[in-house]
C-alpha cells in the first residue's frame, strides 16, 4: 500500500513510499502518514475559514442594513408625530369667568362691533411683554393688562408659553387692533410674550392649530381660513412669523 506525507504546516506535500523517501529534510515529528483515502482536511480547512468569513460579512450587512432601516422608520415616525402633534393636540381654554376673577359686567363689550360668524380671517400678534407659564402666573399677567375694562384688551383671545388659551373677547366680539380693517371677519390671536427675535414655542404652535380646528368645529371660522400675521410700524422683520409660516392657511403679513 502506498502512502504519502504531509508537513503539519501544510506548506510541502509530498508522496512518501517505502522503497524511496522523497523528502531528506522533514523529521519524523513533522511527518504525517496518509493515504488515498485520508480527506483532504487542510483544502476542506480552507473552504471553512473562507465560508466562514463569508458569513460573517453578511451578518455585519445585515446588521447595518437593519439599523439603517431602524434608523428610517425612526425618523418617519418621528415626522409623523409632529404632524399629529398639530392635529390632535387638546384644545385646551381657560374662560373668561375663570382667570378674571371679578364679576364680569355683560355690556362690557357692548360698544365693540360683533363677529360676523363664520369669520374668515385669524390673524396672529404678540403682547411684546413678560412671558407666563401657569394659568395663575398668566392670569395675574392678563390682569395687569387691564387698565379700565377688559375692551382694553384686544385680542380674542391670548395663547401662553405652556399653551393654554385665555377667553378674552372670545368668538363674539371683533378686536380692537386698528390695522385689522375687516374687523367682523377676522379673529385675533397674541401670543403672550415677546417675540421679535424669539421663536414662539412648540406649545403656542400646536395650541394656535388646535384653536384654528376648534374653531372650525363650532362654526365660528371657515374650513378655507385664511392665517395672517400683524406687527406694528417699529416692528421689523419678527421672529413670532417664522414659526407660522408652514401652517396651513398662511398668507402673509397684514
Amino acid at each position: 500500500m502506498n502512502y504519502g506525507s504531509v508537513s503539519k504546516t501544510y506548506s510541502i506535500i509530498q508522496l512518501y513510499s517505502p522503497k524511496v523517501a522523497i523528502s531528506k529534510d522533514l523529521s519524523d515529528s513533522d511527518i504525517v502518514m496518509i493515504h488515498e483515502g485520508t480527506p483532504l482536511f487542510f483544502r476542506r480547512r480552507r473552504r471553512s475559514i473562507q465560508h466562514h468569513e463569508s458569513i460573517i460579512n453578511w451578518k455585519v450587512l445585515s446588521l447595518l442594513l437593519i439599523l439603517m432601516g431602524g434608523l428610517s422608520i425612526g425618523i418617519y415616525l418621528l415626522i409623523v408625530e409632529n404632524h399629529r402633534l398639530d392635529a390632535n393636540f387638546r384644545y385646551k381654554l381657560i374662560e373668561l369667568n375663570a382667570w378674571y376673577g371679578d364679576y364680569i359686567d355683560s355690556e362690557i363689550f357692548s360698544n365693540e362691533i360683533k363677529l360676523q360668524l363664520p369669520v374668515t380671517n385669524v390673524i396672529v400678534s404678540h403682547t411684546r411683554g413678560n412671558h407666563c407659564y401657569t394659568i395663575k402666573m398668566c392670569s395675574s399677567l392678563i390682569n395687569n393688562m387691564i387698565q379700565d375694562d377688559l375692551a382694553d384688551i384686544p385680542f380674542n383671545f391670548l395663547i401662553s408659553d405652556s399653551g393654554d388659551s385665555y377667553e378674552i373677547r372670545g368668538w363674539n366680539y371683533a378686536s380692537g387692533f386698528p390695522a385689522v380693517y375687516n374687523k367682523n371677519e377676522s379673529i385675533v390671536v397674541g401670543f403672550m410674550g415677546d417675540f421679535t427675535t424669539k421663536m414662539p414655542t412648540n406649545f403656542q404652535l400646536a395650541e394656535l392649530s388646535a384653536f384654528i380646528n376648534e374653531s372650525i368645529r363650532r362654526k365660528k371660522l371657515v374650513r378655507n381660513f385664511k392665517l395672517y400675521g400683524i406687527q406694528s410700524n417699529d416692528e421689523e422683520d419678527l421672529k413670532l412669523h417664522d414659526g407660522l409660516e408652514n401652517m396651513k392657511g398662511w398668507k402673509g403679513i397684514l
